[in-house]
């Protein structure tokens, strides 16, 4: 098969964008011609040939989006035996499906007149309505049950995929005295500083400004913030909140990086009090790496966390001193061991690595019920439905 994967914003950084690459390693793995179109790359990049860029020059993000779903499927067309996309977009054969439901998302008037909600409700519209011909494929069950129950979704367009976390992300053997307290004393910190790790692209969303809140009722904990820099501009505003609330000295901005497990194996706990959050793949890497986690109950993952009992998971809707509360739990050590072991157990005892060959076997079966040709390899079976 000739494959198209579309995606707006291409990085090594998202989890999304991993999953593009992924997905597109995987497809050209059993036999397929893959192209992958986007509007931007975000440096640094290895692949850049590998990608096809688009122009694209809309002043805001949803026009940013509308303009590329129109430039994907005019390019696309009639040129590739199946089109999948990973963000909402009109004519997709299959939607890789990482975004909340918008339409099951509460608005005011004057939200619902918007032209951002607009825009983007008929990109969600084309993807989801009983019309349709887009298939999905839905990262967690709740994400699954939002979009069947705002659009009345056929359940025969909804693939449910298992969790999954890339091979390269998963080094539960650091986490070693030897190793820790030397990844500390790089980073600066010695054994008795408890060190809280946050990790995101989207400091608001991802609730950053709750974690320096909660940082001010802690004296004897240490922020390690991954994702924004220091010199980002919407850092600024969470700087000026730290020194608002006295813990500015008490936060190292380290910016975006490749080796969050070596991270992840120098932390005590992963604090995680996101607002919105589909997936919350952070979660998932940090169980597989035996850090404890506090996470809102809202993030698709956290019922991995729950059902791990390697942490906190905080109900909705958010309340700044179960954070609080949470995170005294996690200042004992001998909590944090059992929280630690209990995540091990978890991950030894399930199969995160399956998720991608699943993602593969759907994608190849949807284009072969839907194209009369001949597979390129003999690997193209026909995908087993994991959920519908």
């Amino acid at each position: 098969m000739r494959i198209a994967l579309g995606i707006v914003t291409l990085s090594e950084h998202g989890g999304l964008q991993r999953d593009c690459l992924a997905l597109a390693s995987a497809l050209r793995a059993r036999g397929h011609e893959v192209e992958i179109f986007a509007a931007r790359c975000v440096a640094p990049w290895t692949a850049a040939d590998e990608v096809r860029m688009l122009p694209n020059r809309a002043p805001t993000n949803h026009g940013r989006d509308v303009a590329f779903a129109n430039a994907f499927a005019n390019v696309v067309r009639a040129r590739f035996d199946l089109v999948v996309g990973f963000n909402k977009m009109s004519g997709l054969d299959v939607y890789y499906c990482a975004d909340p439901c918008l339409l099951a998302r509460p608005a005011s008037l004057w939200r619902r007149l918007s032209p951002r909600r607009r825009a983007r409700l008929a990109l969600e519209r084309a993807c989801f309505e009983p019309a349709s011909s887009t298939s999905a494929l839905m990262l967690t069950p709740e994400s699954l049950e939002r979009y069947r129950g705002a659009w009345r979704t056929p359940d025969d367009h909804l693939f449910l995929l298992p969790s999954r976390i890339a091979p390269e992300r998963a080094k539960p053997d650091l986490r070693t005295e030897t190793f820790r307290r030397d990844r500390r004393a790089a980073l600066g910190y010695g054994d008795h500083d408890i060190l809280w790790l946050w990790v995101a692209t989207q400091p608001f969303t991802k609730g950053l400004d709750r974690v320096l809140a909660a940082l001010s009722d802690h004296p004897e904990a240490r922020l390690l913030v991954v994702g924004p820099s220091s010199g980002d501009k919407r850092t600024r505003r969470y700087i000026h909140l730290g020194n608002r609330l006295g813990v500015a000295e008490k936060v190292y901005w380290l910016g975006r990086r490749d080796d969050i497990p070596e991270i992840m194996a120098a932390a005590d706990i992963l604090v995680h009090p996101a607002r919105l959050d589909v997936t919350g793949q952070v979660i998932l890497e940090a169980l597989v790496n035996g850090l404890p986690v506090v996470a809102s109950e809202i993030c698709g993952f956290s019922h991995h966390l729950k059902t791990a009992a390697a942490g906190v998971v905080l109900a909705e809707p958010f309340d700044e001193r179960s954070l609080s509360a949470a995170l005294t739990l996690a200042a004992n050590s001998k909590c944090r061991q059992l929280w630690s072991d209990a995540a091990l157990d978890y991950v030894r005892r399930h199969d995160f690595a399956r998720g991608l060959d699943a993602a593969a076997d759907i994608v190849e079966r949807i284009g072969l019920m839907r194209a009369d040709f001949k597979p390129l390899s003999e690997n193209a079976a026909p995908a087993q439905e994991t959920a519908g």
